[in-house]
């Protein structure tokens, strides 16, 4: 939301849903309306989910009908990019981008990045980027992230700023993250100035099998002061097995002023 000095507060949650086939992956379909049920808890404005490639997986949009629902459509699951924005704010436009470079498992699929224009309650937009890169092949990688840094430079809406978070496949020592920096500007923890936190883990014990894949970048457009971000965790459990996917969700409370405020 919007209030009239200026300030922008606006709650995000990126989230793999880990929706696949469950022969693929023996998780049980109940999960997904458990964790439509923590969406209507958390009551987030924006939801960034990534994985919805069943229709089973469809079940996780909450019934409540405070939300919109975005996503570009596709009858064949090989043509699925797995990619759903909920919003609660009002969506004025949006667009599917599919990457042109793909490798072996993803190549069956079509991963790419599904851009949101979404409206404040101040008359104030924000584009919304909802992103899933390539799982393994850094060099694939790099081309997605370069075409990507391409699709939000070039996407003029008049917006006060790009939201860009998903699962991005990229660790923080990498150099696709260092790309991804430099393209994107600051993460939510790094405005923060807190540590990044793991968001994968394969549903494994082991805490050496924790990484930080899931980020919120935000990229300013206008003059913007102040920016404040508090980064949490969602859909976590100390025990592997109970939870509702092998990645964790990362929420974001995001606040700032824009210029002449």
């Amino acid at each position: 939301a919007i209030n009239l000095d200026g300030e922008v507060n606006v709650r995000v949650l990126t989230f793999n849903i880990w929706g696949l086939p469950s022969w693929m992956n023996h998780a049980p379909k109940t999960r997904y309306a458990r964790i439509a049920s923590d969406l209507e808890r958390l009551q987030p404005d924006l939801v960034l989910l990534q994985e919805v490639w069943t229709k089973a997986a469809a079940a996780v949009v909450p019934t409540n009908n405070g939300w919109l629902a975005a996503r570009a459509p596709s009858a064949n699951f090989f043509r699925r990019n797995g990619l759903l924005v909920l919003s609660r704010l009002p969506i004025s436009g949006g667009e599917f981008h599919p990457f042109s470079k793909a490798a072996f498992p993803d190549s069956l699929v079509r991963k790419g990045a599904l851009r949101v224009s979404v409206q404040a309650s101040g008359g104030q937009r924000l584009n919304v980027w909802n992103v899933h890169l390539q799982s393994d092949a850094p060099e694939v990688r790099r081309r997605q992230i370069e075409q990507l840094a391409a699709w939000v430079r070039g996407a003029d809406d008049g917006q006060t700023a790009d939201l860009v978070g998903g699962d991005f496949n990229s660790t923080p020592d990498s150099a696709e993250f260092k790309l991804l920096s430099r393209e994107l500007g600051q993460t939510a923890h790094e405005f923060a100035h807190l540590p990044f936190s793991p968001t994968y883990d394969g549903l494994s014990p082991d805490p050496n099998m924790a990484q930080t894949i899931d980020y919120l970048f935000i990229r300013p457009r206008t003059t913007i002061s102040k920016v404040e971000t508090a980064p949490t965790l969602a859909f976590t459990n100390a025990n592997p097995r109970q939870r509702v996917s092998d990645h964790v969700a990362l929420q974001v409370a995001l606040r700032f002023h824009t210029q002449g405020a």
